[in-house]
């Protein structure tokens, strides 16, 4: 675990990112590694859900939750190299919105 844990902190610091996010991440990450206790190295999206699911029983704050998801995502995609579809986004259907002419609602400009 510790092994995982120093690739991610090496990772994170190649690309820049903050101290702040770092410790946030390497927090998630042991919390993570403790709930799943063994073969980290495959990923096990049910399990993920569980962990998720826990966090949020216990009334972490959405935030939160989505901050253990994205270092998790972190350690799979950009330290482990897996090129596998952690919870893939859903893109939203766009509602037209009807057109509005401001023009005529508008004060005069003179």
């Amino acid at each position: 675990m510790q092994e995982y844990l120093e690739k991610t902190k090496q990772e994170l610091r190649l690309r820049i990112y903050g101290f702040k996010t770092i410790k946030a991440y390497l927090g998630c990450l042991r919390e993570y590694f403790d709930f799943k206790k063994f073969n980290l190295e495959k990923i096990d999206e049910e399990n993920i859900k569980q962990f998720l699911l826990n966090k949020q029983s216990k009334n972490y704050s959405s935030q939160t939750v989505n901050l253990y998801l994205n270092a998790i995502k972190f350690f799979y995609r950009e330290v482990l190299m897996s090129r596998a579809t952690l919870f893939p986004r859903v893109k939203a259907k766009l509602i037209p919105h009807p057109f509005v002419n401001s023009y005529k609602f508008s004060s005069p400009i003179f």
